[in-house]
């Protein structure tokens, strides 16, 4: 694989977390997850969506069209995406202007040992983007950029797709300690008291 520009995902998650206000979270598995979970400090507003590789951002698209009041973040594993590419044409779609798809490029599967996945150094995920429709990309591969501009980005309400070029991590990261059971309690429960919806019934479904 070629040289590239690149950012630490522990960078980027901390300049975020400056900016988050009362967004919803929902992160896709491994990296995405682990990262998040060790920085955020509003866990009942974010899910993890540990053990459904590829379907975050729709899981995401669902929460912001239901909940049009409501800001969403999706954080997607490059290696998630390529495992359900075709959601991009549903968002694309759909386009709810409370929601933010970033994309986390490592161009590996960060949380099995840094294995790189099919064609890694050769795609390029916000041109992918683009050909599916998505009309708002934006792509950072430098801490300063990113920190210059995500500001205005997040100013103007407009779905946005965002890619975020990132070293690559080796090892496994800790797991969540929160079952799926709890998640879901927690996270529909903050999306109910927040928003004042009635998602579950008594018996919780």
């Amino acid at each position: 694989m070629s040289e590239r520009n690149a950012m630490p995902l522990a960078e980027c998650y901390r300049q975020l977390v400056e900016l988050r206000r009362d967004e919803l979270v929902v992160t896709s598995a491994g990296t995405a997850s682990g990262e998040w979970y060790a920085r955020s400090i509003d866990l009942d507003a974010s899910f993890y969506l540990q053990a459904s590789m590829g379907m975050a951002s729709m899981f995401g698209l669902g929460l912001a069209i239901s909940v049009p009041e409501a800001r969403v973040w999706v954080f997607d594993g490059d290696g998630a995406l390529v495992m359900n590419p075709g959601a991009l044409l549903t968002e694309a779609e759909a386009a709810p202007p409370n929601l933010i798809h970033f994309v986390l490029a490592n161009r590996a599967y960060g949380a099995t040992g840094g294995l790189p996945y099919v064609n890694a150094a050769r795609v390029e995920f916000q041109g992918l983007a683009r050909a599916c429709g998505i009309d708002r990309v934006y792509a950072f591969d430098d801490m300063a950029d990113l920190r210059a501009e995500i500001g205005k980005i997040f100013a103007e309400r407009r779905y946005t797709y965002i890619v975020l070029e990132l070293t690559a991590e080796h090892g496994l990261h800790s797991e969540i300690p929160l079952d799926s059971v709890e998640q879901k309690f927690r996270f529909v429960r903050h999306v109910e008291r927040a928003f004042g919806r009635t998602v579950f019934n008594r018996w919780g479904y």
